[in-house]
């Protein structure tokens, strides 16, 4: 398993609230960053202002993807590298199951 996003890409992450079952995380991903090898549980993502992506996976598979404000996806548990490669800010918040 890969790191926690909150500890290897703290300029991205920032945790909000945790309990027994969640944990809130604020995405703040800047126009050319990319973060390291992080890993998350199942999780929900709202995005407050979408963007351009592209996740790169432990086996190399590599996945690009365009969202907007308002956007809602369900994940499955996994690990991955993200780069933001548009030209604005992506912000979400990311609901994590326990």
């Amino acid at each position: 398993m890969s790191g926690d996003p909150v500890k290897v890409a703290s300029n991205v992450y920032r945790k909000v609230f945790e309990n027994e079952s969640v944990r809130l995380l604020e995405a703040n991903h800047d126009a050319g960053v990319k973060t390291p090898m992080h890993h998350h549980p199942k999780h929900l993502i709202y995005f407050l202002e979408g963007g351009r992506e592209r996740f790169t996976f432990p086996d190399g598979k590599v996945k690009e993807g365009t969202t907007k404000a308002g956007d809602v996806i369900w994940e499955e548990e996994f690990s991955h590298t993200s780069e933001n490669i548009g030209k604005t800010k992506v912000h979400a918040l990311i609901i994590e199951l326990k």
